[in-house]
């Protein structure tokens, strides 16, 4: 059930004109400009074997009758004006090869029979061909770790307007697309994607008219980790997640804070350099302080040993805003504090809200 609120007519005016970004579901870089498939330690990222990956990306093919969706948060008022999408074909070049996206905003999950929203663009409308906005090469290919150099992936961004801006209230909403394309194989859209990390999110596929709808994973059963999908929002009324450096650290070891900033998302942090023992905290708390002549980015209310850790968001409304301090320690390191230990940059994680 949602709570719906009542947009402010001076919100709504504005949002018609307003394109600015109010929602990032996660990242598809994950190392050296590219969308890296983790599948092995030989490789360069070396990756862990629990979170091996085998899916390059999901199919996405209206044609076929093969739909995906993904969930979003929303605290407060939402407008949407524009999605961007993220897909590519394999073997194409980096001239876009996409003719159509089909979308739907939900009410709740595809799979729990969530309906449309009022204003949702309906699932028959090709905004390709009517609400175009950009079409455009990324930049970003999405290859394997031992075939980085591949350039037969290419990530394309598909950028439509909505016919008209669809207002949301509070609560957890469902984005339901498909793609058609002008080549065979295709189109694919690639999950999020952050170095050293299993799970990415919760979207689902269904794949043919017939077919129930399933989470989307990857890896080799029984080691499935589920799976997230890039999108954008752009409208007004919402601000999306952010990490952000708030204090420099002392001493040589370094910090890694990367993820999907947002309620139902995660935060992976990874230390580099560590000597001794390696601690990673982690704070609501995140007022700065000095100690020892070393910078502290929060009050260290949650204390983890270990050099890499991820935090999995639930997928609660409430937590929309939050903000997670995020910061590690080294004992036994050198150059920080003169009693025998480093600190790292601190930063600050910042929740869709």
């Amino acid at each position: 059930m949602h709570i719906r609120n009542i947009l402010p007519v001076s919100l709504l005016v504005a949002s018609i004109t307003a394109q600015g970004l109010v929602y990032d579901n996660g990242p598809i870089i994950n190392y050296n400009g590219n969308g890296i498939l983790q599948t092995s330690t030989g490789a360069t990222p070396p990756a862990p074997a629990a979170n091996f990956h085998s899916v390059f990306g999901f199919g996405s093919n209206l044609t076929a009758a093969v739909n995906i969706a993904d969930d979003f948060a929303v605290s407060g008022s939402m407008v949407i004006n524009e999605i961007e999408f993220f897909y590519y074909q394999t073997g194409s070049t980096t001239t876009p090869t996409g003719t159509g996206v089909f979308v739907e905003i939900l009410d709740n999950s595809p799979a729990a029979g969530g309906v449309p929203v009022a204003g949702s663009p309906g699932f028959a409308n090709n905004l390709f061909t009517t609400n175009l906005v950009s079409h455009t090469f990324t930049g970003v290919y999405k290859v394997q770790d031992i075939a980085q150099t591949a350039t037969n992936r290419p990530i394309m961004s598909m950028r439509v307007s909505l016919p008209t801006p669809v207002v949301l209230g509070t609560g957890v909403y469902w984005l339901q697309w498909s793609h058609t394309g002008s080549l065979a194989s295709g189109p694919w859209v690639p999950p999020i994607s952050t170095l050293d990390q299993g799970v990415t999110g919760n979207a689902v596929q269904k794949a043919g008219a017939a077919a129930a709808w399933v989470g989307m994973v990857s890896g080799v059963a029984p080691a499935t980790k589920a799976q997230g999908l890039p999108f954008r929002l752009y409208g007004a009324g919402s601000v999306p997640g952010s990490i952000t450096q708030t204090v420099t650290g002392c001493g040589s070891t370094g910090i890694a804070v990367q993820g999907a900033p947002n309620v139902g998302g995660y935060i992976r942090t990874t230390l580099s350099g560590v000597v001794g023992l390696g601690l990673i905290g982690y704070s609501f708390n995140t007022t700065p302080s000095v100690f020892c002549g070393c910078n502290f980015a929060h009050t260290w209310d949650v204390v983890q040993v270990a050099t890499a850790s991820t935090i999995d968001v639930p997928m609660t409304t409430a937590f929309c805003g939050l903000p997670i301090g995020v910061q590690g320690v080294d004992f036994g390191g050198t150059g920080g504090c003169p009693i025998g230990f480093t600190v790292t940059d601190g930063f600050v994680v910042t929740l869709n809200n």
